[in-house]
Order: C-alpha cells, then sequence, then structure tokens
C-alpha cells in the first residue's frame, strides 16, 4: 500500500486475520482495507469479529479482493464491509474510496460528538425546567412538544396526555380564545396560571 505512504497515510500492515484483529483492538485504526483471502482466518470472519466488537465496530472496513463475483461482493458486505475494490485496482480509485470513507468516519465522528452534547443541554434543561416554580410548555404551531411537571401539575394532566394535544384544548374555557390569540402573535407568555 505505498500509494497510501506517498499520500501521508499511516499504515500497519497485518500478515494474517488474528493478526489483523489483535492490530486493530490494540491500537482503533481510523479505516481498515481486508483481503478476504489470508492465512489463518478469512477476511469476512474478520470482519464479522470486528463488528461484533464495541471498540472496532464503527471501523469502516473496505474490502479488497481478488474474487469478483457477486456473491463475494454481497458476502462482504453482509459481513460489515462498506465497499468492495476489485483487484487489480486502480491507485486513484483506492485513494478516492479511503478518501472518501475517512469523510464519512469523521463526519460519523462529529454527529456522535454533537449528540452528546445535546443530550447534556437537554438534561440540563430539564433540570432548571423542573427546578422552576413556572409552568414550561414547548409547542410546535399550537400542539403541546414537552411539558414540565409544573404543567402536569397545573392541569391535572400526565405527561402523555398533554404531549401532541393543541394548547387551547386544556386550558381554562374562559381563556382560550386569550391563548389562541397570543399564540398567533407569538407572544411567550401566551396563558399563565396560578
Amino acid at each position: 500500500m505505498g500509494i497510501l505512504r506517498e499520500q501521508g497515510y499511516k499504515i500497519r500492515p497485518a500478515a494474517n486475520g488474528p493478526r489483523a484483529l489483535s492490530t486493530a483492538q490494540v491500537d482503533l485504526p481510523d479505516l481498515i482495507l481486508l483481503d478476504i483471502i489470508m492465512p489463518g482466518m478469512d477476511g469476512y470472519e474478520v470482519c464479522k469479529q470486528l463488528k461484533a466488537d464495541k471498540r472496532t465496530c464503527d471501523i469502516p472496513v473496505i474490502f479488497i479482493s481478488g474474487l469478483n463475483e457477486i456473491f463475494d461482493k454481497v458476502k462482504a458486505f453482509s459481513s460489515g464491509g462498506v465497499d468492495y475494490i476489485t483487484k487489480p485496482f486502480q491507485p486513484a480509485e483506492v485513494l478516492a474510496r479511503v478518501q472518501t470513507h475517512l469523510r464519512i468516519r469523521q463526519l460519523q465522528r462529529q454527529l456522535q460528538k454533537q449528540n452528546i452534547e445535546l443530550e447534556e443541554q437537554n438534561g440540563r434543561f430539564r433540570a432548571l425546567s423542573e427546578a422552576t416554580f413556572e409552568g414550561i410548555v414547548i409547542h410546535n404551531d399550537g400542539h403541546v412538544v414537552d411539558v414540565n411537571q409544573r404543567v402536569e401539575k397545573m392541569f391535572n394532566y400526565s405527561h402523555s396526555e398533554l404531549i401532541g394535544k393543541p394548547i387551547p384544548d386544556f386550558v381554562t374555557p374562559e381563556c382560550r380564545d386569550t391563548v389562541a390569540a397570543r399564540m398567533r402573535t407569538g407572544d411567550e407568555h401566551p396563558y399563565e396560571a396560578q
């Protein structure tokens, strides 16, 4: 894989399937290029074991093989591969596919990080909303998306009963017109219960 080294990629070759597994588990690579025919364990089994291990399951695996039958390609994808390059290959094709899958992996990591941050923010918001004495209703076009416990107590509804419900449906009849009017104008405080 001199073509990858020339592009600045750090390469760690493994001579057989068991060695490939242990190498990947000790120092997690960003991407694995895997041949199907290897001594000790074929590439399909290596890939299955990589995907079954929590530490290595997210590493993209590109199969590179002289096997060109549809059966071989389907089996490679079924075992967890993300791509399949047939030998003899063009260096530009290998580089393009490696770059593509590394970029996808980078974007997946960013998304995972953002999801974790969003979950933390949601947890902080939930803690703050439950600590207040004010009723908080989050809505989309007047339909309840979320509420804090204060709203549940104020209106004597469970959380699940309120979700999806139009806000005017659970306020007192005397306040419905006022609430509807304020929601149309974008007033952030359409109803305040005592």
